[in-house]
């Protein structure tokens, strides 16, 4: 058999519908989350913070998954009351979930109109005046108590570490022992049938497991967002968005580290801009800022493998710590960022070179050994780059 009786067999009505029914579904899944990302958007707005925005996207989730059970609560009572009438489910039943959906919804109506303190706080207390009413109506038998645990998360979480939340906290623990001292002393006011309880009771137990895992998860990824800003923070120059002299410090020696282990050979850069002080003499200082940002644009567009680095280590002074790069490779990366910089075209009258702005570069590369260290390969870039300076500027010296 051939191999295009092999393709021919199967029908072309089933291979085509396939692929096009899979085209449907998927954009279906694309088109509902794209849907479900603006409501979690709702109220932010371009001059938000990083933080800002995180907890405005973790209130409008919080209040979606709040009106999940609180539409499942009142189609439970309908059921119950259309097709099981002799459980004689109560109408609070109903009308306590419809109520969580009225404050679910008031909270996107304060987040759209950017009073974001005002949707918290309803998200706040309408949860707390939710517990307090079940605990009240039906008691320990609905598991409804159970939510006044996550009350301490939700209030920290929601309005802060202040005195308002402490106060709150100490307000919700007494209303919590109040209520136990009326489930201890009084019937319920609305006692529900056995197997209603049993129903209610295993859907707080659902709904208190997936608030904590989500309370759990926002705090996680909370603290590893933290992390990661403040790294990029303690390892970024502010100006270019280039890595500062602490990370390239850390980078250079693990570097030199491994090329030993590997016993590759390792290039260091050194790029300096030709009469930077007379450019900020003659410009001024924020045209010498606009001057570094370009030249470290070159650079990024440049050096671009995961295993270099690219810094700022002084005023006009640039390092590139290339890891398995030969000389020949390194200079002539060398030179394609000083022909990139020269064709910029920045204007530099008081230069002596040409009349715009050029930089000069020092290139050394080594196979590490055990007579010496990642030290003596940047002097010896360091010494190139004078050379290049010495010799007329706008050069590689390697």
């Amino acid at each position: 058999m051939t191999m295009l009786s092999l393709y021919s067999t199967r029908p072309f009505s089933e291979a085509a519908r396939s692929p096009f029914h899979s085209v449907r579904f998927s954009n279906f899944i694309m088109s509902f989350l794209s849907k479900l990302t603006r409501v979690f958007d709702i109220g932010a707005h371009d001059d938000m913070g990083y933080q800002e925005l995180r907890m405005l996207r973790f209130v409008n989730v919080t209040a979606t998954a709040i009106m999940v059970p609180a539409i499942v609560g009142p189609l439970f009572y309908l059921y119950v009351l259309v097709c099981r009438p002799e459980l004689h489910a109560p109408l609070w039943q109903g009308l306590v979930p419809f109520f969580q959906f009225i404050m679910a919804f008031g909270v996107f109506y304060f987040n759209a109109r950017h009073r974001y303190w005002a949707a918290k706080l309803l998200i706040v207390f309408s949860g707390l005046i939710t517990i307090t009413l079940m605990g009240l109506l039906f008691q320990q038998a609905g598991g409804d108590s159970l939510f006044f645990l996550v009350a301490p998360i939700a209030i920290f979480l929601f309005l802060g570490l202040n005195r308002f939340s402490m106060m709150l906290n100490i307000t919700v623990f007494c209303i919590y022992l109040g209520v136990n001292y009326f489930h201890n002393h009084f019937p319920p006011i609305t006692p529900m049938p056995m197997e209603l309880v049993q129903v209610n009771y295993t859907i707080n137990q659902v709904i208190i497991y997936l608030m904590i895992g989500m309370l759990t998860y926002f705090l996680i990824s909370l603290n590893q967002g933290m992390e990661q800003r403040m790294r990029t923070l303690m390892e970024t120059d502010s100006l270019t968005g280039l890595f500062n002299r602490r990370k390239y410090d850390a980078f250079s020696q693990k570097a030199y580290t491994q090329a030993y282990d590997d016993q590759t050979p390792v290039s260091v850069i050194l790029f300096d801009i030709d009469y930077f002080k007379a450019y900020n003499d003659t410009y001024g200082h924020l045209a010498g800022d606009d001057c570094l940002v370009e030249v470290a644009e070159v650079l990024k567009a440049c050096v671009h493998r995961r295993t270099d680095i690219v810094s700022r280590v002084g005023g006009e002074e640039f390092v590139v710590v290339l890891t398995n790069t030969e000389l020949k490779d390194a200079v002539h990366l060398a030179q394609t960022v000083l022909q990139q910089v020269e064709a910029k075209g920045l204007p530099h009258e008081q230069s002596k070179v040409k009349p715009y702005v050029t930089i000069s570069a020092g290139v050394a590369c080594r196979i590490p050994s055990q007579e010496d260290d990642f030290f003596g390969l940047f002097n010896a870039a360091d010494q190139k780059l004078y050379e290049a300076k010495a010799n007329g500027r706008n050069q590689v010296a390697a």
